[in-house]
């Protein structure tokens, strides 16, 4: 074989290395990144807290990338009880880790602590309004009615129920002017403190009430 020849023989060969070298490198390429996006496995984790449970995570709906820990922790708020936590359904403790294996659920919940209330919790001096007028009155253990200060006066009885209602009538005057009868309906609130309702009085028709324990 001549030179030329020869020469010929090694530039198709270059020709041919640098082909196939081409195809390879285009066909084994890695993959974009958005491609490896695509391919990874999310599962959602969904969340229900419910009144009286404080914690993480809040309610709602989030994903996760598969294998991921999830820590969750609830506890009870002031005034409530029977703290429940489930997870897919099934009683969890209150503090722990999901795998993110699957979807999953992970609820909690609580229930309100019975407040009972006593004739007791009437006895004292309450102070507010009736209507548009200021007042200040006492209750006595025996439920009695006393008048201390204000623009209208109540004299009469009050009694409560173990669920907080008030109830009681008597006698109601606006700026002394009138006496008349009364009767009135009245809900204390859980803490005790408040009362709020309504007087229905024979001569000045339906009154608003809000009282606070002094």
């Amino acid at each position: 074989m001549n030179l030329k020849s020869k020469t010929l023989m090694l530039i198709a060969l270059a020709v041919l290395v640098t082909l196939f070298g081409t195809i390879f490198l285009t066909t084994c390429k890695s993959p974009a990144s958005s491609d490896i996006e695509d391919t990874l496995t999310t599962y959602t984790l969904t969340v229900s807290v419910g009144e009286g449970v404080t914690g993480n995570p809040t309610s709602g709906t989030n994903s996760y990338s598969e294998g991921q820990s999830v820590s969750y922790s609830y506890s009870l708020i002031s005034g409530y009880m029977n703290l429940v936590v489930t997870l897919d359904d099934q009683q969890v403790d209150p503090t722990g880790t999901i795998t993110m294996d699957r979807n999953h659920t992970l609820n909690a919940s609580a229930e309100v602590i019975p407040v009972t209330f006593t004739q007791a919790d009437l006895t004292g001096t309450w102070t507010g309004t009736i209507g548009n007028f200021n007042i200040v009155f006492a209750v006595d253990e025996s439920g009695s009615i006393d008048y201390i200060s204000g623009q209208c006066a109540l004299i009469g009885t009050m009694t409560i129920d173990s669920s907080g209602e008030v109830t009681g009538d008597g006698i109601y005057t606006e700026n002394f002017s009138n006496w008349g009868q009364a009767s009135w309906t009245l809900q204390m609130s859980n803490d005790k403190t408040t009362m709020s309702g309504t007087l229905g009085a024979l001569i000045w028709g339906s009154r608003s009430v809000s009282l606070t324990k002094q």
